[in-house]
């Protein structure tokens, strides 16, 4: 049985701090004339796509109770966020189905990735949840969407969203 995602929606000012970000980021990329990732997810613009990716990693730093992300200006290194000594890769998509991809195994750099879903059309995200880089091994199939081989992973086989909230809180309360 498929588990249902998460709902959740940011507040006013994690939205507005989020825009901001994700602006800044972009006049960035373009001051510095560099050349962003070509493909995006789905058809939407690179521009949305950054925002999007703050939002979504906004959203799990809430959820976990932990710093938003902040702007890299080379790479963040394939990590996000960190919960306690817990590296966090937050992927989002705006596709159906949804799923989890990685160019490459070595390429999932975080302890942790977590799915998490959004639509332009709504202030609602879809947290689906997560799995462990060796999970993301044994589960994962490839596939081409057009630009090379990925790696992927369905969203009905990630761990429930809340199974990760609940190990956080174990070890936040053994201490």
């Amino acid at each position: 049985m498929t588990q249902l995602p998460l709902k959740m929606r940011l507040s006013r000012q994690d939205e507005h701090e989020a825009r901001i970000k994700a602006q800044d980021t972009m006049f960035i990329v373009r001051g510095k004339n560099l050349e962003p990732r070509a493909e995006t997810m789905g058809k939407i613009s690179r521009d949305e796509g950054t925002l999007q990716g703050f939002r979504t990693e906004y959203a799990i730093a809430r959820l976990f109770g932990v710093a938003p992300p902040d702007i890299n200006f080379k790479s963040d290194g394939g990590i996000d966020l960190w919960v306690g000594d817990c590296a966090i890769d937050v992927k989002c998509t705006a596709t159906d189905p949804a799923c989890l991809i990685f160019d490459s195994l070595d390429k999932f750099g975080a302890d942790v990735a977590i799915l998490v879903k959004f639509s332009t059309d709504s202030e609602v995200l879809d947290i689906y949840g997560w799995v462990s880089k060796s999970q993301f091994g044994e589960r994962c199939h490839t596939h081409n969407f057009g630009h090379g081989d990925r790696l992927v992973v369905n969203a009905e086989k990630l761990n429930p969203i809340e199974t990760l909230w609940r190990k956080f809180k174990l070890i936040e309360f053994s201490h």
